[in-house]
């Protein structure tokens, strides 16, 4: 008997990316699993990308490509747009940034797994490369347990697992009206995946790298200036207090355990205000006491919850040894010195450790 194979919804944000359409399809058009279909949600871009995206539709018509004209938008709108409408049917949800390299087992890796472990979250390995040089800047989410996790919350490790949405596959039907990406164009995800795990029964991983996320100078993940540096952390703000709520509500035992809480001191404490504090012209040390108040204010469980504590965290792989320390210079108030030395690393040896 013939299974039918599952079917993968594929959202593409696209905006100002004109010279990316074609190779982003020309990679889609390689996949080994073929049965999927492409949406794009497209911003309000200055430059050719709606035509290429028109383009690409008439000149592949073996490939299912939708496109939309959602208009100015942020990053998060541009996917709940189709989160929102009555278009999707497929099994599983997958988020793919139209810059950057996908490998050709990509979707049949991510749904083979998901199928085999009946997970409702399929995490892969992944790298960060410089477009310029072509360097490897990171390997992230290489060493995840081998086995499925059941009840996620209940792991420690799980607070660690990335908050992007590429680089996962997500079954469609757990996402329902509630988990929606957050309306800015950083920390968007972050909504996603988070409320998302509160309703996950299985989450598995694969340890190889399937995707690669290509760093250039006008990635949405860059800063562009001081004025996006401020809107960005109060974006981010609203996204937690908004995740506190949802928690206290959807996962009461893991709020109240200090999931959000450890979840915002790693993305928002040391991930955005090291890289806010790295920003030029920024006042690094009226950031760090910003989020330092935030912090004790609204997310103060970080400080002794289970999600942080050392024997929870040493074997998770190594970059997750500098949380230790970071929470001892968070507690004594000099938080400025590993922002220094993260500075001076990643200038002098061109590797990031992403916190």
């Amino acid at each position: 008997m013939t299974t039918t194979p599952k079917e993968i919804d594929v959202i593409v944000p696209i905006y100002n990316r004109e010279r990316f359409v074609r190779p982003f399809i020309a990679m889609m058009a390689k996949q080994t699993y073929p049965t999927f279909k492409i949406y794009f949600a497209c911003g309000q871009s200055q430059d050719h990308t709606d035509g290429e995206v028109q383009n690409a539709i008439k000149e592949n018509p073996s490939m299912v490509i939708e496109s939309a004209f959602v208009g100015a938008a942020s990053i998060g709108e541009l996917r709940n747009y189709w989160l929102n409408a009555t278009s999707l049917q497929g099994d599983y949800l997958a988020f793919l940034d139209i810059d950057d390299l996908i490998d050709p087992t990509l979707l049949e890796s991510l749904v083979n797994k998901a199928e085999a472990d009946n997970a409702d979250l399929v995490q892969c390995a992944f790298k960060r490369i410089d477009e310029k040089t072509g360097k490897l800047i990171s390997l992230d989410m290489a060493h995840n347990p081998t086995v499925p996790i059941s009840h996620p919350l209940d792991h420690t490790n799980i607070v660690f697992i990335h908050t992007g949405v590429p680089a996962k596959l997500f079954r469609r039907s757990l996402i329902g009206d509630d988990v929606r990406f957050g309306n800015s164009h950083r920390f968007e995800d972050v909504a996603f995946v988070a409320k998302y795990l509160a309703k996950a029964n299985i989450v598995s991983f694969i340890n190889q790298p399937l995707y690669i996320y290509v760093i250039t100078k006008s990635s949405v993940s860059s800063f562009g200036n001081k004025e996006a540096v401020q809107k960005e952390l109060q974006d981010a703000r609203k996204v937690l207090l908004d995740l506190k709520q949802f928690y206290k509500k959807m996962a009461p035992e893991a709020e109240r355990t200090g999931f959000i809480d450890s979840l915002a001191f790693l993305r928002y404490g040391i991930g955005l205000t090291t890289r806010a504090c790295l920003m030029k012209g920024t006042k690094r040390h009226q950031v760090i006491k910003e989020s330092d108040i935030f912090l004790a204010t609204y997310f103060p469980k970080w400080k002794t919850s289970s999600y942080l504590w050392r024997k929870n965290t040493k074997k998770y792989g190594g970059k997750t040894r500098f949380v230790q320390w970071c929470k001892h210079l968070y507690r004594i108030h000099c938080f400025g010195l590993f922002v220094l030395s993260y500075s001076a690393y990643t200038k002098t040896l061109k590797k990031d450790i992403k916190p």
